[in-house]
């Protein structure tokens, strides 16, 4: 497959720029009967989770992780991401990879930016897609707390919108209208989220409808504010109304 090239991202591109331990409480699982009761549960749901218990109990890496996911989402009724971490953690201590990308997951969930920077770095390093993408997105994004980077996160998440990644361009683009790791530019900001907006992609719509009600990098036009806004929410959208209201207002 052709990889669509967008040249404004190169020239942006070059003008720009300890793993903490588990829960000593947690250990990866309740009883089999307390976490997985039926009537707590789905029967579906309470199946797989004691199959992935015997496997735990076996010392399996992919029963620890699994395991893990099923308290991350709290497919047992709540989340608990202490007992998650602590079954990531034997799922990972065993050589499973994918665990690395979950416990820089919950790390994050549970406000521990520099363990989820450790752990995440291992996922990446290790070549897993998603971990490289969180990771750059997170530090542009402020996800890691104080140990967040923006100018790394925006450098990373520039070398990902190159691809054609609509998630990064979008980040891209609102990184570039607040000035988040990089200079203001709310001229190549509205470029960038004029194209993902005609492409299709909702928020980016609702963006390019506020550029043109407040004049971000593109000469106020109510009117085609308007259109913005509401092709947003035909799109499902349903925030894009609030903008819609304040330019109907304005222009009443």
């Amino acid at each position: 497959m052709k990889v669509p090239f967008y040249p404004i991202i190169p020239a942006l591109l070059a003008a720009s720029i300890g793993f903490a331990g588990t829960n000593a409480k947690a250990n990866c699982f309740y009883s089999e009967t307390e976490a997985f009761a039926p009537d707590s549960v789905s029967e579906e749901i309470a199946a797989t989770g004691a199959k992935n218990l015997r496997n735990a109990l076996k010392g399996k890496p992919d029963g620890y992780h699994r395991q893990g996911r099923i308290y991350f989402k709290g497919q047992t009724g709540e989340v608990d991401y202490d007992q998650a971490l602590s079954c990531f953690q034997k799922a990972s201590d065993q050589g499973y990879a994918l665990a690395d990308l979950f416990i820089g997951l919950t790390q994050s969930k549970l406000g521990d930016g520099p363990a989820a920077i450790a752990a995440l770095t291992r996922a990446a390093e290790a070549g897993n897609e998603k971990a490289q993408q969180t990771l750059a997105f997170g530090h542009l994004r402020g996800s890691f707390g104080y140990a967040s980077d923006p100018k790394l996160g925006f450098k990373e998440t520039m070398a990902i919108a190159v691809t054609g990644d609509a998630r990064a361009r979008y980040y891209v683009a609102t990184a570039l209208a607040r000035g988040t790791g990089t200079k203001m530019d709310p001229v190549a900001s509205f470029e960038l989220m004029k194209g993902l907006a005609e492409e299709g992609n909702a928020a980016a719509m609702e963006q390019v409808g506020r550029a043109y009600t407040v004049g971000l990098g593109v000469k106020p036009n109510l009117e085609i504010a308007k259109k913005w806004y509401r092709a947003a929410i035909d799109a499902d959208r349903t925030r894009a109304e609030i903008g819609l209201g304040t330019a109907l207002y304005k222009n009443r």
